[in-house]
């Protein structure tokens, strides 16, 4: 099945979905709608044979168009998606699904409705390290799992749109994924430095399912960029790091174990240092990986990852995030 494909929006994200699809077999990119001229006429002398237009319109009424990648600021996502589920598109949206709960809501009960495809692009998941992580999770291998921390920081882009907590939220919707299961409750703690009510930096506690913590920092102000995610296990312990370009996942076979030495009347806590393994990764480009799901899906009408649920349930648990931000760190039940 031949797919024939239109992106919404040219900014940063948009030329390199135009890249990845490129290279990928059983579609063909056929549209690139911006409302920015200048975007548009460098993106045709890179690719001369993709019709690009400032009117929407065009994409929503072409009959041979089958599916969309949504690109834009998160404030429209509700209102172009919307559209071109009604027109019995298929659609993927840039993360977050949108920047509000209810409408949230009405895209996924409108995808179900319409039988569509509704996929949202939660990267992370795609990438081989945080596949290996699960996979470790899944097996015991770590033993149980006591608490995770995670730093998502830069020095920009800073957003208009958005805050920080809304634009860099991935290793919330990282930590579900390895988890299988959502958090119970959240604090949150921000402060609005460069923008009033558009927090720059935000710290973030919530408590999942089986006593585990964690705790997520993101700042668009911070000197250093930064995309580190810790697991602590009961029997080794997992450094994700991004930034790495080739150790990405460190296994540390570290923990604290209770000395059965019958000498002792009281149990003994004696710490252990063990071997650090680097696992061989398979170097896919979680974009790519991205993509290609979304065309699978599309075949198929099957999609069980990154789809309108999951992006469902970001949008509810930032929205109960920001509930607490406004009541100055208060700890908050997400329903």
């Amino acid at each position: 099945m031949n797919l024939n494909l239109g992106i919404v929006g040219l900014g940063y994200w948009g030329p390199n979905y135009a890249r990845v699809i490129s290279q990928l077999e059983d579609v063909a990119l056929i549209w690139c709608c911006d409302t920015n001229n200048v975007a548009l006429s460098k993106f045709s002398k890179l690719y001369p044979n993709i019709r690009t237009t400032n009117n929407i319109d065009l994409l929503l009424n072409d009959s041979n168009l089958n599916c969309v990648i949504i690109v834009i600021p998160a404030q429209g996502h509700f209102r172009v998606a919307k559209q071109f589920l009604q027109k019995g598109k298929d659609v993927l949206l840039e993360k977050p699904l949108t920047d509000n709960l209810k409408e949230a809501k009405e895209l996924v009960d409108l995808a179900q409705k319409k039988k569509r495809v509704l996929m949202v692009d939660h990267t992370f998941i795609f990438n081989a390290a945080i596949r290996k992580l699960k996979e470790l999770i899944y097996s015991q291998e770590l033993g149980k799992v006591y608490y995770i921390y995670g730093n998502y920081n830069a020095l920009g882009p800073i957003r208009r749109d958005i805050s920080s907590m809304w634009d860099l939220p991935h290793f919330i919707y990282v930590v579900n994924f390895l988890l299988g299961t959502t958090p119970l409750w959240v604090q949150a703690a921000g402060k609005d430095y460069l923008q009033k009510k558009m927090e720059d930096v935000v710290f973030l506690t919530f408590e999942y399912p089986g006593d585990i913590l964690f705790n997520l920092n993101c700042s668009w102000i911070d000197p250093v960029k930064v995309r580190r995610l810790v697991v602590v296990g009961e029997r080794k312990m997992v450094v994700f790091d991004d930034m790495e370009p080739e150790e990405k996942l460190k296994i540390y076979n570290k923990g604290v174990d209770l000395s059965d030495d019958p000498n002792f009347a009281d149990l003994q806590l004696i710490v252990r240092h063990g071997d650090t393994l680097i696992p061989k990764l398979e170097p896919e480009e979680p974009l790519k990986e991205v993509t290609k799901n979304f065309i699978k899906s599309i075949q198929t009408r099957n999609n069980n990852i990154a789809n309108g649920d999951d992006g469902l349930s970001l949008v509810r648990i930032l929205h109960y995030a920001q509930s607490s931000l406004r009541k100055q760190g208060k700890r908050i039940k997400i329903r």
